[in-house]
């Protein structure tokens, strides 16, 4: 009976020492960054969304759509299958692809893509690749179009929980459960 007690006790603490990594292992898996005012000097607009890994520091996801401009609209999607983003660390720039058209965005550090803000914006690390106001579109760099002043991000975070603390979740359960079974 003594070792059903201890064993009892044990499970309890295995289930709060789970409960309590679940909460502390919760890992920011990746941030989903949605473009705000992005309006091009030829009258089009850009809006949609991209999920940035922190962990990676690459694009996984992207939905973003340009309207008609000079030009005619493009729709970079991650089902698309000739579409592919790069991330430049040189020049702190994102390129989405369809094609031969592309959509690219400057940022003052892509470092800052890992921390989720209400308002991040756009930069210009070289004007000739993102233009002056942080992002442009273009078939292969000519004909182009250049985005306008205020544009910017905004973020929402996805968290998952550590595959350890969910693991520990698991194993604390399954004593519970054997050791009430064993008592009844």
């Amino acid at each position: 009976m003594q070792v059903f007690a201890i064993l009892s006790r044990a499970a309890r603490l295995l289930a709060f020492a789970a409960l309590i990594g679940t909460w502390a292992g919760t890992a920011q898996a990746s941030v989903i960054w949605t473009l705000n005012n992005f309006n091009f000097t030829d009258g089009a607009t850009a809006s949609g969304t991209f999920t940035w890994e922190e962990t990676t520091n690459r694009v996984t996801a992207w939905n973003i759509a340009t309207t008609t401009g000079l030009f005619f609209g493009n729709s970079y999607t991650s089902d698309d299958p000739e579409g592919l983003t790069t991330v430049d660390t040189n020049f702190q720039m994102i390129t989405f692809w369809t094609g031969n058209w592309n959509l690219r965005l400057g940022l003052a550090s892509l470092d800052a893509l890992d921390t989720p803000a209400a308002h991040q914006e756009l930069f210009s690390q070289e004007p000739l690749f993102t233009g002056q106001h942080g992002y442009l579109e273009c078939a292969n760099c000519a004909p182009y179009r250049f985005g306008e002043a205020g544009a910017w991000l905004s973020a929402a975070v996805v968290q998952v929980p550590e595959p350890s603390a969910l693991a520990l979740s698991a194993l604390a359960l399954c004593i519970m459960v054997a050791v009430r079974r064993r008592r009844s």
